[in-house]
């Protein structure tokens, strides 16, 4: 049995839509968090205000570093890419801006 106590939760919204949305993300080694997504659950099924687990997202820093060419010698910059903890950040808004286009 695993106890995980670095935990932070953040609540976003998005651009079209204030509706927020819980992202707890979860530190399970300094290269690898998992993301997971809480929303208010819209079913008749369920009591008002109850909230689900949506989504679960696993961010790491092979991927980061994939996705801005850290560590290629053939990449030119003309500006820095975002930290590794404001990537994940930056995922977690991604996820949220997504649900409106569902």
């Amino acid at each position: 049995m695993m106890i995980f106590s670095e935990v932070e939760t953040h609540y976003i919204n998005s651009n079209t839509d204030s509706r927020l949305v819980r992202y707890d993300v979860i530190r399970i080694d300094d290269d690898t968090f998992v993301v997971n997504v809480f929303d208010v659950q819209q079913r008749s099924a369920s009591p008002s205000g109850s909230f689900t687990n949506s989504a679960t997202l696993k961010i790491t820093r092979d991927d980061y570093e994939s996705e801005n060419n850290i560590g290629s010698s053939s990449v030119v910059r003309n500006r820095m890419p975002t930290t590794f903890q404001n990537h994940i950040l930056v995922k977690c808004q991604q996820h949220r801006d997504s649900l409106d286009l569902a």
